[in-house]
């Protein structure tokens, strides 16, 4: 699992590394002489480390540590998505507030309500899911949308299987 050292984001698509200003590598841990900080003040929610560069509190990313790491929401960036329960398989959870982004035919809270919209006949429409009992396209852990097309978020690759690290993603840069 790709972690970014906290200088980047994980990529989704693909796993890799996708660096903030000032930062390289495959892990995003190389930087580029950049310092930003003098004092612990200087960084929002983290401190200045040895080589005058914030180091963020494992929530907070960005050169200045000032926004939420994926996933995370709210003041402090205390929120958390739930990535595992993934809005029911039938939305996104949006890191700014929490709140699920349902599809397209999908509703509630946890975009458990379908419209009656039926989307498959049988396992085979479904692509990385099941048909369910009511014709709706049930996915498995690790797909979304409403045909089990897309990866679910944090994973990356051939059948999803590849998952960023979210919790550690970037060393907060």
């Amino acid at each position: 699992a790709a972690s970014c050292s906290g200088h980047g984001r994980c990529s989704g698509r693909d796993g890799t590394c996708r660096c903030f200003d000032g930062w390289s590598g495959a892990s995003c841990a190389d930087h580029a002489g950049v310092m930003n900080c003098d004092s612990d003040e200087d960084c929002g929610r983290g401190t200045c480390g040895a080589e005058r560069i914030c180091e963020c509190d494992g929530k907070h990313i960005g050169p200045m540590c000032e926004s939420c790491d994926a996933g995370r929401f709210g003041p402090g960036c205390e929120g958390q998505c739930d990535l595992a329960a993934s809005c029911s398989g039938h939305g996104r959870c949006s890191g700014r507030d929490g709140t699920c982004r349902c599809f397209d035919g999908w509703s509630g809270a946890s975009c458990a309500d379908h419209a009656g919209v039926m989307n498959c006949d049988s396992d085979e429409d479904c692509g990385r899911g099941t048909c369910g009992a009511e014709r709706i396209c049930e996915c498995d852990g690790k797909h979304i949308g409403p045909m089990c097309e897309s990866c679910d978020a944090g994973r990356f690759g051939p059948g999803c299987e590849g998952q960023c690290d979210l919790a550690a993603s970037c060393s907060g840069h």
